[in-house]
């Protein structure tokens, strides 16, 4: 049987099991090399973006509402999101698009509202609605993407359909987020298209290694050189 790959960003599953457990204030945070696709056989894996971030269906990774009276969940032990002004507006990069990933990922829309709320309070009000603008477009880009990628085609077995898919995750980045979303994603694609590089040159030297053999010799190329794949 063939490794099954889909390239979500933080659309990942894995990612965001990874972050939940990282956001918690009781429990030690992630080490970077979480961030990067392990490969695992049958089992899905995600390339670095966001997690990802991090969803199957447009509501994937979303906790109902707690009834009135139920006892607080851990979700109340994870640290609020944080977000960085300057000059009285928010400063739009990979931060604040993890912030508002997992934000997206953990909460309900009545809980994500309330959650912001509570951390906008003291901040300038263009910034304010800056953050919440962005928390719009980004439920609205994981709905596109999940349109534009049903489910049924999320598997992947070959680097030609992984780099297909890459591309037009990136294009709807674009779309979505105009020339903010270089600030959001560069980092993040660079990673990624170096291990769909490598991938490639392994799968060139070895024409009949499998893709999880080219994808393990991607991954560790990036993991073993950190220093050169800076953008």
């Amino acid at each position: 049987m063939s490794s099954k790959w889909w390239i979500g960003g933080a659309a990942g599953a894995g990612v965001l099991l990874v972050a939940a457990l990282s956001w918690t204030k009781s429990e030690p945070a992630a080490q970077p090399a979480a961030a990067l696709p392990v490969p695992g056989g049958a089992s899905a894996a995600t390339f670095p973006q966001v997690s990802a971030p991090e969803q199957q269906d447009a509501n994937m990774g979303l906790l109902p509402v707690r009834p009135l009276g139920k006892q607080p969940s851990a979700l109340d032990s994870m640290v609020p999101p944080s977000f960085q002004v300057a000059n009285g507006k928010l400063v739009v990069d990979a931060h604040a698009r993890s912030e508002i990933e997992r934000v997206t990922a953990v909460y309900s829309r009545e809980e994500a509202m309330a959650k912001l709320g509570d951390v906008l309070k003291d901040m300038p009000p263009q910034a304010q609605r800056e953050v919440r603008d962005l928390y719009e477009q980004y439920t609205q880009y994981n709905q596109a993407l999940n349109q534009a990628i049903p489910l049924e085609q999320k598997d992947i077995s070959t680097l030609e359909q992984a780099q297909s898919q890459f591309e037009a995750i990136k294009k709807l980045r674009a779309q979505f987020f105009g020339p903010k979303a270089e600030a959001m994603f560069k980092d993040d694609e660079v990673l990624t298209q170096r291990i769909l590089d490598f991938s490639a040159e392994y799968m060139k030297a070895h024409p009949n290694a499998s893709l999880q053999e080219a994808t393990g010799y991607g991954q560790e190329k990036v993991l073993s050189a950190p220093q050169d794949l800076k953008p």
